[in-house]
């Protein structure tokens, strides 16, 4: 009898003490932090990148093209690192960590000298039709140093973090009708446990987070035009997080194309840069153009080039020719009179500013004394309030110039031409015209 009472107190304390490991483990696992990177910034504090996704196609449908044009743009650029939105490798992923699709796709593609840079790496749902562990392996990087992959991280760059999320197992139906795809789910396994803590990671970072700029980088779209549309999982789920810790873009893939999408309730940008490879050409559903800033149906990539107070944002087609330039946002300083320091550029009309722009450059042309008979006329168009995308069709063969942003323009004339010239707010040169005159000798 005395033996038995041991044995069950002796059962008992094995399963007390079980219990305590697994309830450790799982309050570890519920309060795991993001894996945070580093990476310097440029002497004078600036950083440029590039982002380019839904690519590895071992250089078919003109990846090889895109990947030339980046090199070529990232040398200009002086970029410090390359972003990929997923889809690394089609059509299944990688089979193993030896699948020579990796060199195929990667390092024999991407070999200009500007791309010899880091490549941070999301996954997409592509990605997850194949040994996904692969991807995620340190093998990898050894093969190929340049190569950092992981599900979800953080990339601290001093002037912005930016916050990468494995979007793929939000989506209901690549577990409920994978049609015949099957998915390597390993490590996402209970899946409501791993969305709940990743989503909780998401907020808590964000929240922590003091970066000027905030960015979240994640494979699927949250607004889309293009083939697939919204992701209405992420739109429920990690869309609120992101306008809650007012974060400036949304960075994916998905999609394949390249598209600017404006949020009519918060400053956040939703930006797709999808046209690594094969594209979908004509495969747009309408979209309110109050929210659409750009859109294009073809193969390319992005660029960013940030400082603490501007991003500049702009994409480019497989010829390398800019399809929209410089997407820009910034932190303005605020008047005297206004203590709230810095100014959501949202919300502030750039009258004063375009003034500032405006004046060394009369000053330049030594007309400083127009500047009063000037801003009535500057003000008629771009001087301080402007309406974004709200633009009709018109024929490009007519149309030269359109920007739907404050700025002005400027006219220097001579007997024989007449140069002219439109800038922004930040005093950039939008578009430069020349108008020359041959005038009939007189006897």
């Amino acid at each position: 009898m005395a033996s038995q009472v041991m044995r069950n107190k002796k059962t008992m304390s094995e399963t007390l003490i079980f219990s305590c490991v697994i309830l450790c483990l799982l309050w570890v696992l519920s309060t795991a932090e993001l894996q945070r990177f580093q990476h310097g910034v440029k002497e004078d504090g600036s950083l440029s990148l590039l982002v380019v996704g839904d690519w590895g196609r071992r250089g078919s449908y003109n990846q090889s093209e895109v990947a030339l044009q980046m090199g070529i743009i990232g040398e200009k650029l002086d970029i410090d690192f390359v972003i990929s939105t997923g889809d690394n490798f089609y059509e299944d992923g990688l089979t193993g960590v030896d699948d020579s699709a990796f060199d195929d796709s990667f390092t024999k593609i991407y070999t200009a000298p500007s791309l010899q840079k880091q490549w941070y790496n999301v996954l997409g749902n592509h990605d997850y039709r194949g040994d996904v562990e692969a991807q995620l392996s340190s093998v990898l990087k050894k093969i190929d140093s340049r190569w950092l992959c992981l599900r979800s991280f953080i990339l601290d760059t001093e002037i912005a973090e930016f916050f990468f999320v494995d979007t793929t197992p939000f989506v209901n139906s690549y577990f409920t009708d994978p049609e015949d795809h099957v998915y390597d789910w390993r490590g996402i396994l209970p899946r409501k446990a791993y969305l709940s803590n990743l989503l909780k990671d998401v907020d808590s970072a964000l929240k922590k987070s003091t970066a000027k700029w905030k960015f979240v980088v994640g494979h699927h779209t949250m607004k889309s035009a293009g083939h697939h549309g919204n992701t209405q999982e992420i739109v429920d789920q990690l869309l609120p997080i992101l306008e809650a810790n007012q974060v400036d873009l949304y960075i994916n893939g998905h999609d394949h194309l390249l598209q600017q999408i404006s949020s009519l309730d918060s400053p956040l940008q939703f930006l797709t840069s999808g046209g690594g490879s094969k594209a979908w050409r004509g495969d747009v559903s309408k979209w309110d153009p109050k929210e659409m800033k750009f859109f294009y149906d073809g193969q390319g990539f992005m660029s960013m080039q940030i400082t603490p107070t501007r991003l500049d944002i702009a994409f480019y087609d497989v010829f390398g020719q800019i399809k929209l330039m410089n997407y820009t946002a910034s932190w303005l300083l605020a008047i005297e009179e206004d203590a709230r320091g810095l100014l959501n550029p949202f919300k502030l009309a750039f009258q004063l500013e375009t003034t500032a722009q405006l004046s060394p450059i009369l000053q330049r042309f030594g007309q400083e004394m127009a500047l009063f008979e000037i801003i009535p006329c500057y003000r008629s168009g771009g001087g301080s309030k402007t309406w974004r995308g709200d633009i009709k069709w018109w024929k490009p063969e007519e149309l030269k110039l359109y920007s739907d942003g404050q700025g002005f323009m400027s006219v220097q004339m001579s007997k024989e031409e007449a140069n002219i010239e439109f800038y922004d707010v930040f005093g950039n040169v939008l578009h430069h015209w020349k108008l020359s005159k041959g005038l009939d000798s007189v006897a």
